[in-house]
């Protein structure tokens, strides 16, 4: 049965179980970017050669002002695009297309397109970007196209984050040593600085890992395949050096996810200053993960560098903080979705745990093992139907499998006007899309409904 999705639009990003790391914006800028003048960058900056077999001009990319969309590269023509008139090997949509949702790579009549929303400033951070950023954004999504059509293999499954281990002051301390090592490798001007730091940061890198299984080490390594090198490119691309990046901060299992990025990228940089033909031997498949061929190319190295031991001091005090901080603001974010004024729908899926099909990995925050509060969106489903959550906090409880038992949504304005035929339970209210079958409902008091799934 046909029906309307919340989140319709972003069913285009899903492949496995998350689809790409998308930075979803919304339009803020008062002023239009000129999208031909990014593009223009585009095409300058596709002439350095960046990646091997990588060549920008072949991959399609649709791009838009929030007023209309722009098809570059396209082989045909899409449903609802024309030609441009004075530009007719560009195609152009009325509106923004339904792909088009941020900086992913997605699908237009199931070609790959690498989409953008080119914008002067963020909207989460404020930081303010050149044309030449933006361009850089492109071929950062140019290339995740490039990888999904040669390097399928290259993907991440981030229901590995749902159930990560809880940041003490240990695992931050270690992991903020291993961000600090990488960081002074790459920033270092002599061989011999970079290769003992490189040593060390690997060295630290297996310790943080040595007890969570292998299915978090393969998720590490892919990241840096997949975003890692993504980032490398975009960075090459605009011309940054390796300190215009910020350090990755914050707590698991968010800050794992952009670990990846910052670890691929340096591994990269490494790369290319102690194994000029390693993108070749990875294309070609001599080798499978950039850690792995770094430390075969460090291994004749003399040793690692140390940190002082006022650095240690520092790391273990720094930890300890931000573990007490973290401790207090997990329970304001626990507070915080209780006190929430209005109807809180309680979904009961325990007989019929729902699987995650999209969920943002930078915008979750783990409260304990199996609770993870959800800040931006989610979609849930199994047989008996959907539930979709956009732009309002919700809470899930996770069982040993990953599949969520329980889920929490807080703060709607009114109680929903539900379409019920037989068992099935379809509403759209603030923000939260049901589409259940075998699914009853009752109401505890005036603030608090009750859904539970058979």
């Amino acid at each position: 049965m046909n029906r309307p999705r919340l989140l319709a639009k972003f069913a285009l990003v899903a492949a496995g179980v998350i689809g790409s790391a998308a930075a979803f914006l919304c339009f803020v800028d008062k002023d239009k970017v000129d999208i031909f003048a990014v593009m223009e960058d585009v095409s300058r900056m596709s002439r350095l050669d960046l990646w091997p077999g990588f060549h920008s001009e072949d991959i399609p990319c649709a791009l838009s002002d929030g007023e209309r969309t722009y098809l570059f590269h396209f082989p045909g023509s899409p449903k609802g695009f024309s030609p441009l008139p004075d530009k007719p090997d560009v195609l152009v949509f009325d509106g923004v297309h339904p792909a088009v949702f941020g900086n992913i790579r997605g699908r237009i009549d199931g070609v790959w397109v690498a989409v953008s929303i080119p914008q002067f400033s963020s909207a989460s951070s404020g930081r303010h970007f050149s044309l030449q950023d933006m361009a850089a954004v492109v071929l950062h999504e140019q290339f995740h196209v490039f990888q999904a059509v040669h390097h399928p293999d290259w993907q991440v499954n981030d229901l590995v984050l749902i159930r990560y281990r809880v940041d003490t002051a240990e695992t931050i301390c270690v992991r903020q040593k291993e961000i600090e090592a990488l960081r002074r490798a790459v920033a270092a001007r002599t061989r011999e600085d970079a290769a003992g730091w490189a040593e060390t940061a690997l060295a630290l890198r297996k310790k943080r890992l040595a007890d969570l299984g292998a299915e978090r080490v393969e998720y590490d390594q892919n990241l840096h395949l997949q975003e890692g090198l993504a980032e490398y490119i975009q960075y090459r691309a605009a011309g940054n050096e390796p300190s215009d990046a910020p350090l990755v901060s914050g707590f698991a299992p968010k800050a794992i996810r952009e670990l990846g990025y910052f670890e691929g990228r340096c591994f990269a940089e490494l790369l290319d200053r102690f194994d000029p033909r390693w993108k070749d031997g990875l294309e070609a498949g001599l080798f499978r993960y950039l850690d792995e061929r770094l430390e075969r190319d460090l291994q004749d190295a003399p040793g690692g560098n140390v940190f002082s031991p006022k650095e240690e001091e520092d790391f273990r005090t720094a930890s300890r903080t931000a573990v007490s901080e973290r401790t207090l603001e997990l329970a304001k974010i626990r507070q915080e979705l209780s006190a929430q004024l209005g109807l809180t729908v309680v979904f009961d899926f325990s007989a019929r745990p729902l699987s995650f099909k999209m969920f943002n990995p930078f915008a979750i925050d783990m409260l304990i093992p199996g609770e993870v509060v959800h800040r931006q969106w989610v979609v849930l489903e199994n047989d008996r139907g959907t539930v979709e959550v956009i732009n309002r906090p919700c809470l899930t409880k996770i069982n040993s499998r990953s599949r969520v038992t329980r889920l929490v949504v807080p703060g709607l304005s009114r109680r929903p006007l539900s379409n019920r035929i037989g068992r099935s339970l379809r509403f759209l209210q603030d923000g939260l899309g049901v589409y259940l079958n075998n699914a009853q409902f009752t109401y505890e008091g005036s603030s608090l409904m009750i859904i539970r799934v058979y």
